[in-house]
């Protein structure tokens, strides 16, 4: 646990600012969304704080485990205020990322169509390949893929037949 905090802590620190009241972030019961980062093998985090706020952790896969610095001397900020297809976006990877739960500040008749065009996902392992000199690099990441909700409670439903 102290190597994954002491890793988080040198990554690149991006705070999110939203600055419409007429789209909050949503949250989940699943509150970190994936998305790619800027390497191949990569994945950024998304994690909603506030209606008007996220933060997005950058991994940074040059960091050396076994120099692992305590003191966070390489953390950087860069804050960003993001554009409304750039909220949109990302309530979109938190819904789709959800599990069973997604919780928004003010209700807005947008809100529930949103979320139902938006549910039929989940967050997986990915295997992913990438050619290499005399073969492949495989290797597995967080994807957002589609999954189907209904026919899946359905079949785990204590009232289903099997």
């Amino acid at each position: 646990m102290r190597r994954h905090i002491t890793a988080l802590g040198n990554f690149s620190w991006e705070p999110l600012i939203n600055p419409f009241d007429d789209s909050p972030f949503f949250t989940s019961d699943f509150p970190v969304a994936f998305e790619p980062g800027e390497q191949p093998t990569s994945v950024n985090r998304v994690v909603p704080l506030a209606p008007d706020l996220a933060l997005r952790i950058r991994q940074d896969l040059s960091f050396n485990w076994r120099d692992a610095d305590e003191s966070f001397s390489r953390l950087r900020f860069s804050r960003h205020s993001l554009s409304r297809s750039e909220v949109r976006r990302i309530n979109t990877m938190i819904v789709r990322v959800a599990e069973d739960l997604v919780f928004f500040a003010r209700d807005m008749p947008w809100i529930l169509r949103f979320v139902e065009k938006n549910r039929n996902y989940r967050s997986d392992n990915v295997r992913e390949e990438i050619p290499a000199r005399g073969g492949s690099l495989v290797f597995f990441r967080h994807r957002i893929v589609p999954f189907d909700r209904a026919a899946n409670s359905a079949s785990h439903s204590p009232h289903s037949e099997t």
